[in-house]
């Protein structure tokens, strides 16, 4: 039995191995050594990565797959450092952008879409939850683009819709230069983490989640007939993680508040896009749409009758044909270089 991840203690039926397997890679699989983002630790510096791969290629004779795709990354910028100490035909990049078109010219650097594999092999927890409120927006760790969004919208939230604004995480640099004062930022931060109703907390900043909580991955803001995404954004990602995922699981209308060109991604794969309120712009543009979205009295009945998009979009998110288009870049060029 290989490793899931070299020098690491543990094994997982999601690791990036289980998931060659599962798109039938297995023979390509075993050529490879694949090595967890967070154990590299390329934040601070390449001395580590290139140890690891140095040794892990001397111990195995396997190919080394960085996999860097599960959190936003300057995966570029990595790859250049490390391409001053390693041949850079002699390993491979998981680029976090999952447009195919950002790594076009590295021949040994492409898009994973290890979290659909996650969502999709994780099926079961969104399903069978009844739409029983209006407009769901869950933001997991507290960032300047979604707290922004959640005090614009404030005056139209309703006891019909599920929001959760955690205080989770390094709020404060999160926030764009000349956004906001010191004394500003201080004030947003202290007035989380905010609850539409109570009974929706799921993490209350200081380490306590309520027992009867059900957890994310089943959590009742996907109860909601709409979904407003809160990807991680910059100015040079797309990454699509389990925020967007959960909400096509989910059965819900969609909004994409995050890169500014998720939208576009989405409909390069085949996704039907509610162009009504989930059009490209900025996140100044966007608020207006949403903000003009809550002040509407037919929410469940805009759900009911976009129903045929939303099944199709149900459908293509389980697909494995989904899967295999985002992964097939990367699958061709790691068959080249070891070719």
């Amino acid at each position: 039995m290989l490793e899931h991840y070299w020098d690491r203690d543990w094994d997982s039926a999601i690791s990036h191995r289980s998931q060659f397997e599962y798109l039938d890679q297995h023979t390509l699989s075993n050529q490879l050594i694949f090595f967890d983002d967070a154990h590299l630790q390329l934040n601070h510096g390449c001395d580590r990565a290139v140890s690891m791969i140095t040794q892990a290629v001397a111990a195995t004779g396997r190919f080394p797959v960085l996999c860097l795709d599960g959190n936003p990354h300057p995966a570029e910028r990595y790859y250049r450092e490390l391409c001053e100490h390693l041949d850079p035909t002699s390993f491979f990049v998981f680029h976090p952008d999952i447009r195919k078109e950002v790594s076009d010219e590295f021949a040994n650097m492409a898009p994973w879409p290890s979290w659909l594999f996650y969502q999709q092999k994780n099926k079961d927890f969104q399903l069978g939850q009844p739409k029983q409120y209006r407009v769901g927006f869950l933001s997991g760790s507290s960032r300047y683009h979604r707290i922004k969004l959640f005090r614009d919208i404030h005056p139209y939230i309703t006891r019909r819709d599920v929001v959760v604004i955690n205080k989770i995480g390094d709020f404060h640099h999160s926030v764009p230069k000349h956004k906001l004062t010191s004394e500003e930022m201080e004030i947003w931060w202290q007035e989380l983490p905010y609850s539409s109703r109570p009974e929706f907390y799921d993490y209350t900043g200081s380490g306590n989640t309520p027992p009867d909580n059900m957890g994310s991955n089943n959590h009742v803001a996907y109860t909601a007939c709409v979904n407003i995404t809160g990807e991680t954004c910059n100015d040079y990602q797309v990454l699509l993680s389990e925020k967007t995922w959960k909400a096509y699981q989910s059965q819900c209308l969609v909004i994409n508040f995050g890169p500014s060109q998720t939208t576009t991604t989405l409909k390069s794969f085949g996704f039907e896009i509610w162009d009504q309120f989930d059009q490209v712009g900025s996140h100044s543009y966007k608020t207006q749409l949403i903000m003009a979205m809550l002040q509407r009295d037919d929410i469940e009945h805009l759900y009911y009758q976009h129903l045929p998009m939303i099944q199709h979009n149900f459908e293509l998110f389980n697909s494995k044909v989904l899967l295999e288009k985002i992964a097939e870049p990367a699958l061709n060029k790691l068959k080249n270089l070891l070719a």
